[in-house]
């Protein structure tokens, strides 16, 4: 929430009239509104108004900060206090389009929910028969971000130890300037479990021996460059023999070697490169990127029972005469508890093919951060511009470098994120029918219930966590950003078909999951073709169905060989996975 404008004189308001014509490169614009710190938006309000608002949204920020749950009874305050005014409704035209297209009887397409060929990929994890020789002493790694960045810091973790002969400490995680979540690894993780997983690859301690307790997260915040032991600014993607020049001899001098981000609110994490690793280095990131990190039981049983929960409520819609004498499939994971674990294909089958418990889970990644951090632009004028800016400013000190190009040259791009009513046109084109349940995790959207409307209309069953429970319920996990986003992690890993609308850290580990333990359907939205047929303004919505449809025949998960600098956790073949022969036909 922004600063707000006491008032202007008139000689002010003249001026802002007459700069608003004034052609400003991107990067000026930024600058300006970065130096500014400028909020405000457009016209002024009578005094008493702005200070009736301060007392109204100090008396009732905390409730709103903290529930989110009760966000939609917060609504009015939101909107009277945000830097941001919700455009008005686009792609109308489309719209209108395809409502009466719909009117009339149309079949789903009979493929719409199958999973995507697997093209001879199935599951490959390989486990060490040697014992660990880990002696060298300790390495020490501090994690930050949302919990995929997160995620993927352990993970590198793990393969750095085991590449230096280290004994690897449990992660320490840096609360984020963003996610704002003070849980620590065994708040999210199970620490005993990933202990124990590890135990013949890498020794992993809970806490450092005596001699080494000075050692301590705080003693490297910001002041990493400092310590002697202590490596930051590490480039990203390092190499092998980066490692391996500069990390044992801070563990012969020191006994304990740190990586750590130049910030105290930030980490070490897509720091290791994904090339001209030893395969028994590679194979161990993998193990623990899909075996060896498990949530804790809180968590898991938790997300369980939202999973049941909306395949109730799907079964209840698409099949209602059924609905009272048919329970829901247990999810994959409720067979972790077992003796026996479960391989691969066999953890996601079963509830693929269930007609009557089908949902569609949906990744709305449309924070402010997200937005801030594409620099495009979303029809909010000259306030959205001027908050994001100084948003950025804030955040990011190093810049954001998007900004040097045109909010429309990033859009042609395939650069911006989707707007949530583009997510629906584009699913809908697909085939996807009113009656399709949905799961969306999303956290504070950039817009509030203005930008959800649209979507809401085109799948009326819209579900969250926040609707499939109570308030209740959901208190354990509420102020922790992470929590709400493992449970949202497990909901959308068990869907039928998952979608999300922007690149980010989450996507990627779970549609590598995905990819891994199915494949499961996972679209990955042509976000150049859409803009394209998006700004065609007398479209119509045959001719957007069919092109959206073609165009997204090979970005349904199907595993594929992974490409060079492409991301292990986003695409795990052949790394992760083995291709098995063809079959000769004769």
């Amino acid at each position: 929430m922004g600063r707000f404008s006491w008032g202007a004189s008139a000689k002010n308001r003249d001026m802002r009239v007459s700069r608003k014509d004034i052609p400003t490169s991107p990067v000026q614009e930024e600058a300006e509104a970065a130096k500014s710190g400028d909020y405000s938006t457009k016209g002024t309000l009578p005094k008493y108004v702005w200070v009736l608002g301060l007392f109204v949204t100090a008396l009732f920020a905390y409730s709103i900060e903290v529930t989110p749950a009760r966000i939609s009874n917060a609504i009015w305050f939101n909107h009277l206090f945000s830097e941001y005014r919700p455009p008005r409704r686009t792609h109308m035209n489309l719209t209108h389009s395809r409502k009466s297209f719909l009117s009339k009887t149309v079949r789903d397409p009979i493929d719409l929910w199958s999973p995507p060929p697997d093209n001879g990929w199935k599951p490959c994890l390989i486990h060490t028969d040697f014992e660990s020789g880990s002696d060298n002493g300790y390495l020490q790694v501090m994690c930050s971000g949302g919990l995929f960045q997160i995620h993927i810091c352990v993970c590198n973790a793990v393969a750095v130890a085991k590449l230096v002969n280290a004994t690897l400490l449990i992660p320490y995680f840096r609360k984020s300037l963003v996610w704002k979540d003070p849980s620590q690894f065994g708040d999210i993780y199970d620490t005993d479990h990933f202990i124990a997983y590890f135990e013949k690859d890498l020794r992993i301690v809970r806490q450092l021996p005596e001699e080494y307790a000075w050692s301590v997260p705080d003693l490297y915040a910001e002041r990493c460059l400092e310590r002697p032991n202590c490596l930051t600014y590490v480039r990203k993607h390092s190499t092998m023999n980066w490692y391996l020049e500069k990390v044992p001899p801070l563990l012969q001098t020191h006994g304990v070697a740190v990586l750590d981000g130049p910030t105290q609110y930030s980490g070490w994490d897509h720091k290791l490169t994904f090339e001209g690793l030893p395969v028994h280095i590679t194979q161990l990131r993998c193990r623990a990127n899909f075996e060896g990190l498990q949530f804790v039981p809180a968590i898991q049983e938790f997300g369980k029972l939202l999973v049941n929960r909306i395949r109730a409520k799907s079964l209840a819609v698409q099949s209602p005469n059924l609905a009272p004498q048919m329970t829901a499939p247990q999810p994959w994971w409720s067979t972790q508890n077992n003796e026996e674990t479960l391989s691969g294909s066999e953890m996601l089958s079963g509830n693929s093919g269930d007609q009557v418990h089908r949902y569609l889970g949906l990744h709305v990644r449309f924070e402010k951060d997200m937005i801030a951090h594409s620099a495009c632009y979303y029809g909010g004028g000259r306030a959205e511009k001027r908050a994001l800016a100084a948003f950025r400013a804030k955040i990011w000190r190093g810049g954001v470098s998007k900004t040097r190009y045109k909010p429309e040259a990033l859009r042609m791009n395939g650069s911006c994120p989707l707007t949530p009513d583009e997510m629906g046109l584009l699913l809908s084109g697909l085939g996807f029918p009113i009656s399709t349940p949905v799961y969306m995790a999303s956290k504070n959207l950039y817009g509030g219930v203005a930008r959800i409307k649209p979507l809401k209309e085109i799948f009326p069953i819209l579900e969250s966590k926040y609707t499939l429970a109570s308030t209740k319920e959901l208190r354990p996990f509420l102020p922790y950003s992470h929590k709400l986003a493992a449970l949202d992690f497990l909901v959308l890993l068990n869907s039928d078909v998952f979608m999300s609308n922007a690149a980010g850290n989450f996507p990627n580990v779970l549609s590598g999951q995905r990819t891994f333990y199915g494949p499961r359907k996972s679209i990955h939205a042509d976000k150049r073709l859409l803009a394209h047929l998006f700004s065609k303004s007398s479209i119509s919505w045959l001719e957007f169905s069919s092109q959206v449809t073609e165009g997204h025949l090979s970005r349904l998960g199907s595993p594929v060989r992974r490409m060079p600098k492409y991301s292990i956790f986003r695409y795990p073949a052949p790394d992760c996975m083995c291709q098995e022969p063809k079959q000769a036909v004769g």
